[in-house]
């Protein structure tokens, strides 16, 4: 089962309330753990997948967001410093929060970055990994989803064969019908 990252508290320019930093610290430290977790599974698929070529860059980059967030949180933690904050601190995190991190892309290529704020950093990650569980046939709902989509899309073969047996008079109603569901088929 795949995690989401926790909302972010406050904005760039309204410092964060002590309680919810807390609430946010703590969410972000779970959330860490968990799509550690999760990306140490993806990769092992990865690496064991026909398609690894196609699906390590995705891999390496969701990996390199995790590195940018826990750096991040880490960052947090020292300015935290177990509640200890002021004014000046409390502006320190909403800077840490959703101030701009930079995210190397490729390691070996100097200056190409991702520069992002720490929630576009972890929504970025959510979708990844979403997107990677989907590649590999991981998520039953998706399976259910395609199961679903190939039942519908030969109800309408059926259909369309039903309609060119429908008398003259009656043929374009049903193809204005087939159509309206070819649409919503195309839809899904």
């Amino acid at each position: 089962m795949s995690t989401t990252a926790p909302p972010a508290p406050g904005s760039l320019t309204t410092p964060v309330g002590a309680g919810a930093m807390l609430a946010y610290l703590d969410a972000l430290a779970d959330w860490l753990r968990a799509r550690r977790a999760e990306l140490d599974e993806l990769d092992a698929l990865v690496l064991r997948s026909t398609e690894r070529e196609r699906l390590s860059p995705d891999v390496a980059l969701a990996m390199a967001l995790w590195q940018a967030v826990a750096e991040r949180h880490e960052l947090m933690l020292a300015t935290w410093d177990s509640g200890r904050v002021g004014p000046v601190e409390r502006q320190r995190l909403a800077v840490l929060v959703w101030g701009r991190l930079e995210t190397a892309v490729d390691p070996a290529a100097a200056g190409t970055g991702l520069e992002v704020s720490l929630p576009e950093a972890c929504r970025l990650s959510d979708a990844l990994v979403g997107q990677l569980r989907a590649q590999l046939a991981l998520d039953p709902a998706l399976d259910q989803q395609h199961q679903r989509v190939r039942t519908l899309r030969a109800q309408l073969e059926r259909i369309r064969d039903q309609v060119a047996l429908e008398p003259d008079g009656l043929r374009p109603r049903a193809e204005a019908g087939l159509a309206a569901l070819q649409q919503r088929l195309r839809d899904l």
